[in-house]
C-alpha cells in the first residue's frame, strides 16, 4: 500500500518500504514471429541495428516496443513471418515471465534515459549509477545533513571507482506493479574476477553499514526526487519516437503495518 499521508488515519506501527506503485503502463505490445535465438541474440540485434527498439523473447516471439519501421528493420535479417499485437493487461502479464521482463527491461532503460544516468544489468535486475552532472551529494542530506558525502571515488587501497547508485527491481502482487528501489554503492571492483574484490568489497560494506533509519530514509527519498523530479507522479517513455507507449509511477512508497492488509 502507499504510505499514508500526514493527517491520515492509521494503525501503528508502520514500516516503510521502498516500493513505488506503477500506475500505468503499457498496454499493448508488438509480436515478432521471426528465427533468431534467446535473449541475448535480441540484445544484440537491437544494439546492430542501432535503432530505438526495446525487445524481448518469450515463446510467442520477439516482444516489442518501438515504430514498426524501426522493429522490421532491427529483426529483418531473422526472416520475419509475422508482426501481430499482445496485450499487456496485468492478469496476463503476471503469468508470463518473457512479457515482465519487456516491461521491466523497459521502464528500467525509461528511467535511466529520464534521469540522465548510467544503467548496468547485473543478472536479472538493473543499477542507476550516479552521474555528478545530475546527482549531487544534496540530493540525498535534504533531511539529515551529512548522509552521503560524495557520489563517487576510487576505492582506497584499490584501483576500482565507486559511485553511489539505486538498484532497480519490478514485482508483481495481488495489488498491482512495483518497482522497487535499492539505494547502494556500486563498484565494478566487487565483481568476482576482479583484482582488488576483497578490497573494493569491504569499502562498499563499510559505506553502507551506518545507512540505517534516518541516514536510510534520507538516501532513498533522494533517490525518489531525483526519479520523480519531486512530482506525485512522473512519466517515462521507453521509446522517444513513441510517447503514446509510456509508464507513470508514484511518488508515495509502500507501507506494512497493522493499517494495511498485507
Amino acid at each position: 500500500h502507499p504510505s499514508p499521508r500526514r493527517g491520515e488515519s492509521v494503525r501503528l506501527p508502520i514500516v516503510r518500504l521502498n516500493a513505488l506503485p506503477v500506475v500505468r503502463w503499457p498496454q499493448i505490445c508488438r509480436v515478432v514471429d521471426c528465427e533468431i535465438g534467446g535473449w541475448s541474440d535480441v540484445q544484440a540485434a537491437v544494439q546492430k541495428s542501432g535503432c530505438d527498439v526495446v525487445a524481448s523473447r518469450c515463446r510467442d516471439g520477439v516482444l516489442a516496443f518501438g515504430t514498426d519501421e524501426d522493429i522490421r528493420e532491427t529483426f529483418n535479417e531473422y526472416g520475419i513471418k509475422k508482426l501481430d499485437y499482445a496485450s499487456l493487461d496485468i492478469d496476463y502479464v503476471r503469468r508470463s515471465s518473457g512479457y515482465q521482463t519487456l516491461l521491466f527491461h523497459s521502464l528500467a532503460k525509461a528511467v535511466a534515459r529520464e534521469v540522465g544516468v548510467p544503467l548496468c544489468r547485473i543478472r536479472n535486475d538493473y543499477i542507476l549509477v550516479s552521474d555528478e552532472k545530475v546527482v549531487r551529494t544534496s540530493n540525498f542530506n535534504e533531511k539529515r545533513a551529512g548522509t552521503v558525502d560524495k557520489i563517487s571515488g576510487v576505492v582506497p587501497k584499490g584501483t576500482s571507482k565507486w559511485w553511489e547508485a539505486c538498484g532497480l527491481t519490478f514485482r508483481f502482487v495481488e495489488s498491482g506493479l512495483w518497482l522497487l528501489l535499492s539505494p547502494t554503492v556500486y563498484s565494478p571492483g566487487t565483481h568476482p574476477k576482479a583484482e582488488d574484490k576483497d578490497v573494493a568489497r569491504a569499502f562498499v560494506r563499510e559505506r553502507m553499514a551506518s545507512r540505517y533509519n534516518a541516514h536510510a530514509n534520507s538516501i532513498l527519498d533522494g533517490w525518489i526526487n531525483i526519479i520523480t523530479r519531486h512530482n506525485t507522479r512522473h512519466a517515462f517513455a521507453p521509446i522517444e519516437s513513441r510517447p503514446d507507449l509510456f509508464f507513470e509511477i508514484g511518488s508515495i512508497t509502500a507501507y506494512s503495518g497493522m493499517g494495511a492488509d498485507r
